[in-house]
């Protein structure tokens, strides 16, 4: 059993006010007994009232006791459990060049026809991602943006409602002035993210999901990012908003691949919840975490006891039989 833990231990001190109470009342005071009684007890040779008489005042220094306990705040550690679940370490890397604020209005060779009127492909990606996050409540899940370079917004975490609220601030002014694409920066950074944050190379359950709706035509290449995350056993899949991946891709197809990932095509909203849906049926890893219980406090335990001893001894004051004084 876990020994208690006492959260004040300044507190004690405490404990000194009744004690000196005691020897101060034992130094100056002399006890007299005023008690019906009194005189029979005297002539059996009693000096001293009996024991019984005492307890109301026993009573207040064990209240005192208990009431000096509930500040000193002491609390009982329940200690931690492992348990197994089956969850994974992702990176959400989403493309903020200028062609992912354009509002899609209507089909071309090029462009998709998303449902909404106005609805830009970055908005349409924020709404799937967000879908994404609630459906992976055990898993770390951290936030990539890119453009011209590539910018850490959320590290990996379960705390998915702050996540959630960076995901809505991103927007067409996140990265106002850059506007170029570069797949290998996001990817770069995705990668350092994963290892900065103590994810095992050889642990499976690692994957990156890039947004993007342009081929990469700036900065470092995505090869070597994709080949690190290949060794790294990172899973890498790619999602065309608007446009078909295979021709943002190219010569790379193969190297996603061979990360244990894929790419899709997403043309309108309905086929990239369906491509969100696809990866969220990734096979989960098992995951052996440690989970800290929280400490069970005593302080009421406490306080119910010293509230229940008051109205005892005050309930035995008011009986003739059970008064001392001095």
């Amino acid at each position: 059993m876990n020994p208690i833990e006492i959260l004040r231990p300044d507190l004690l001190v405490l404990v000194l006010i009744p004690v000196v109470v005691l020897l101060f009342r034992n130094r100056f005071w002399r006890q007299s007994v005023e008690h019906p009684l009194a005189d029979r007890f005297a002539g059996f040779g009693f000096q001293k009232p009996p024991f019984w008489l005492y307890i109301p005042r026993l009573i207040e220094w064990v209240t005192i006791l208990l009431l000096v306990g509930v500040f000193i705040q002491p609390v009982l550690p329940i200690g931690q459990r492992q348990t197994t679940v089956r969850a994974l370490d992702l990176v959400l890397c989403i493309d903020l060049s200028a062609s992912m604020q354009k509002s899609v209005e209507g089909p071309s060779e090029t462009v998709s026809a998303f449902s909404d009127p106005g609805l830009t492909r970055l908005e349409a990606v924020k709404q799937v991602a967000l879908d994404f996050i609630r459906s992976r409540p055990q898993d770390r899940i951290g936030l990539v943006v890119f453009s011209a370079n590539a910018y850490l917004v959320n590290p990996l975490t379960t705390d998915h409602q702050v996540l959630s609220e960076y995901i809505e601030m991103v927007d067409g002014n996140t990265l106002i002035g850059e506007g170029l694409t570069s797949v290998g920066e996001g990817l770069r950074l995705s990668n350092d993210l994963l290892s900065f944050f103590g994810v095992e190379r050889d642990r499976e359950g690692k994957a990156i999901i890039v947004f993007t709706d342009a081929e990469h035509n700036y900065g470092r290449k995505p090869d070597r990012p994709l080949e690190r995350a290949r060794q790294n056993k990172t899973r890498v899949y790619f999602v065309g908003v608007g446009v078909p991946i295979e021709s943002v891709l190219g010569s790379l197809t193969g190297a996603v691949r061979e990360t244990g990932g894929d790419y899709f095509n997403a043309m309108h909203v309905e086929e990239l919840r369906e491509v969100s849906r696809q990866i969220d049926r990734l096979e989960r890893n098992p995951v052996q975490i440690t989970e800290y219980l929280r400490n069970q406090a005593l302080s009421l335990p406490l306080l119910i006891a010293a509230s229940f001893l008051l109205m005892v001894g005050c309930a035995l004051r008011a009986f003739p039989s059970f008064y001392v004084t001095g």
